[in-house]
């Protein structure tokens, strides 16, 4: 592994080079401990060895300073995701890429649901959706005149607005009795939303 990966600022990890210059700096002064001006002298050549493993502990130890973070890890993604389970909304199903992996990892991991609409189109953000959420505030005497009646418990409902999606229309060449006649997969983002939302809030959803 070279050297030279930064992962914070002014933290560089040496190449072995640099750590053999370093090693060979702190020799103490005279002809048993050579320098690099002898191009026949044993003694850099033996501590060779040494600046390489100093520089590789180095480079690997900088990896680790993003291994704590599961939107950076690499070789700690697996045991991120095993600890956080399977994915309760089916999104690790799919074959995903290892940017979509951390993406994912990271935001089970540090997720923190809140209860308004806010939270919750930042939530479906992470499905990679983007949603609107429209809410209903109770018809009071002093409305003007055309505005939508609204009654209690309406004023709890959420109406999610989605993505459209591809809609199955039956065909009655292809069509038995009793069957839909049309049917469409649902975002997982509905029952993410619907098993999240706050308890006294009704999301309902419609896609356009």
């Amino acid at each position: 592994m070279s050297g030279g990966i930064t992962r914070t600022p002014n933290v560089t990890a040496r190449t072995p080079q640099q750590v053999l210059a370093y090693l060979l700096s702190i020799d103490p002064d005279g002809a048993v401990f050579p320098d690099l001006s002898f191009p026949d002298a044993m003694w850099p050549v033996w501590l060779q060895p040494m600046a390489d493993e100093i520089s590789r502990f180095e480079n690997q130890a900088l990896e680790m300073l993003a291994e704590v973070d599961p939107g950076e890890a690499t070789y700690l993604l697996p045991s991120y995701q095993r600890i956080l389970g399977p994915d309760p909304y089916g999104r690790d199903t799919t074959a995903l890429t290892l940017a979509d992996q951390r993406a994912l990892a990271f935001s089970r991991w540090t997720q923190k649901l809140g209860v308004t609409p806010a939270d919750f189109i930042a939530f479906a953000a992470t499905f990679g959706v983007a949603i609107t959420i429209q809410e209903y505030q109770l018809t009071e005497v002093n409305s003007q005149c055309g505005t939508l009646l609204v009654r209690h418990p309406t004023e709890f409902a959420w109406l999610v607005h989605l993505p459209a999606v591809a809609v199955e229309i039956a065909e009655a060449s292809g069509a038995s009795a009793g069957d839909l006649l049309g049917s469409y997969a649902p975002s997982l983002v509905e029952s993410a939303i619907a098993g999240r939302a706050p308890a006294h809030t009704n999301p309902y959803f419609t896609y356009s």
